[in-house]
């Protein structure tokens, strides 16, 4: 199953922040009005999982798009469980669990959580090595047989891992999901995969969760309720070659009289083994941003131009 870009930007909302935790400061209205803003402009792929904000993100997503949900292609993602009884401000520990009696509630919760027949997309949403995969692909296949979920993939799995479930299961796993952005492109070979076997391959992380917008800075300070503050990529050992990085990116957006996120974002936008691009936005302005940078064409020129500038912070990483 491929989605129809004809009628919309294969560019998808991501709804983790609507969860309200674990992204710092978020407006809660602004991120619904974001939700609704993505719908009136065309995008119909929304992201979510049951454990953004435990449950939170998929009751407040269906609630937003109220009837539009129905005609959305919504992706949530299960296996990261938590402890219920000790939930504190939206948190709680967490552990990975795929197995078949898991699974089996979970999709009964999400269902009642999106207030919807089937779930459109159902992943798993990290590799569980305490559970065989094929008791948690003959369990997946069965909640479609059984009509809970449309259709059903992985996310987060390795290409090795990726490589040979997909000889095993042919046809069965309809999409992948991995982080990949101009500034973290070693899931490269994952894709490839995806590619390979026909996947719908999503990304998520596009904009290496703000790096990319250029808004960063060395003295940026992120709280203990703001992820980023325990990034790699906001380290502080590696803000010389970020710097290096954003300018050159700046170069490149002056000469098309842009924003650095839009070049990031059509780079993606470009490449043939990327479906659906996951980028999320605190705002109707930031979904706007983000919409407009598909409209931008980049040369043959100017992606090999980002490519090098990509795999040369690529190695750097690997340096350090």
């Amino acid at each position: 199953m491929k989605f129809n870009f004809q009628n919309g930007p294969k560019l998808a909302l991501g709804c983790e922040q609507l969860g309200g935790v674990d992204w710092g400061k978020v407006d809660i209205k602004q991120q619904k009005a974001a939700i609704r803003c993505a719908w009136e402009c065309g995008v119909r792929i929304f992201d979510t999982a049951d454990v953004y904000g435990l449950g939170r993100s998929e009751k407040e997503l269906s609630k937003t798009l109220g009837n539009d949900r129905h005609d959305a292609s919504i992706i949530t993602k299960v296996g990261v469980r938590w402890n219920k009884e000790q939930v504190h401000s939206g948190r709680a520990k967490t552990y990975k669990d795929s197995s078949a009696k898991y699974l089996i509630s979970s999709v009964e919760g999400s269902l009642e959580r999106l207030r919807l027949d089937a779930i459109p997309f159902y992943l798993i949403h990290w590799p569980d090595e305490n559970t065989p995969i094929e008791e948690t692909l003959e369990t997946l296949q069965k909640l479609q047989d059984s009509g809970k979920i449309k259709n059903f993939g992985l996310a987060n799995f390795d290409y090795c891992s990726l490589d040979k479930i997909l000889d095993l299961y042919k046809g069965r796993i309809a999409m992948q999901q991995t982080s990949y952005s101009l500034a973290s492109i070693e899931k490269r070979r994952e894709l490839k995969v995806g590619a390979d076997h026909h996947l719908i391959n999503t990304i998520y992380g596009p904009l290496s969760q703000g790096l990319l917008t250029g808004k960063y800075h060395p003295k940026s300070e992120f709280g203990l309720d703001d992820r980023r503050h325990r990034l790699a990529q906001f380290k502080s050992e590696i803000w010389g070659k970020n710097l290096e990085l954003i300018s050159r990116l700046k170069e490149i957006s002056k000469d098309l009289n842009c924003q650095i996120s839009d070049i990031a974002l059509s780079w993606l936008f470009k490449k043939k083994y990327i479906d659906v691009v996951i980028c999320g936005a605190k705002s109707p302005e930031q979904v706007l941003q983000n919409i407009n940078s598909e409209k931008i064409q980049l040369t043959d020129e100017v992606e090999s131009r980002l490519n090098r500038i990509s795999a040369n912070y690529e190695q750097y990483k690997k340096n350090i």
